[in-house]
């Protein structure tokens, strides 16, 4: 927490009396990084099932509002001169109960929302197969987010080869995606 503290330009006493825990001050880094996005998220999701009425939203539609916030928020924040990329590959990766309790406290309601949009896209495949696949695009996300992908590096133009790298991942994920929906019209 001194190190902490002391890099925040703050005093100690005052971090422990906002925080209390180093526990608190990570769940209030994950929730203002997270909450943004998830907000940006729910809202597209939201959007698109309202445009479709009473039929599936498109699963392109789903990915689309699910992995583009993240760029757009990352863009957002470009002026930060730190991008924790450890926050990313921690809280989805770190098997410690605490950011464990963290990760679902931020993602359960995204995670529902996404998982039940799926299946409705998807009706014929089983809800497992469906997780599988949500699970395999956040990890794709992960990766990028942890500075994985060249465009997370900071010499990179981002305005340029953040989209391309948005435009890839969208049709990466969403082959598989559209191969559950191709096996499931069989």
């Amino acid at each position: 927490m001194r190190a902490l503290a002391r890099a925040a330009g703050a005093s100690l006493s005052s971090t422990n009396y906002h925080f209390g825990t180093k526990e608190a001050l990570l769940q209030a880094v994950l929730r203002r990084r997270a909450g943004p996005m998830n907000a940006i998220r729910l809202q597209r999701l939201d959007e698109a099932e309202h445009s479709a009425g009473d039929g599936p939203v498109t699963l392109d539609e789903i990915l689309d509002a699910f992995v583009r916030p993240l760029f757009e928020v990352r863009a957002a924040d470009s002026t930060s001169q730190m991008r924790p990329a450890w926050l990313a590959t921690r809280l989805f990766s770190d098997p410690a109960p605490l950011v464990s309790h963290i990760r679902s406290e931020l993602f359960n309601d995204v995670d529902a929302r996404f998982l039940a949009a799926l299946e409705r896209a998807l009706p014929q495949r089983d809800r497992r197969e469906i997780e599988i696949a949500y699970q395999l695009t956040n990890g794709l996300l992960v990766h990028f987010a942890a500075g994985r992908v060249s465009d997370s590096e900071p010499d990179h133009d981002p305005d340029g080869e953040s989209e391309a790298v948005l435009r890839e991942l969208l049709a990466y994920a969403g082959a598989g995606l559209h191969r559950l929906e191709e096996e499931g019209a069989r």
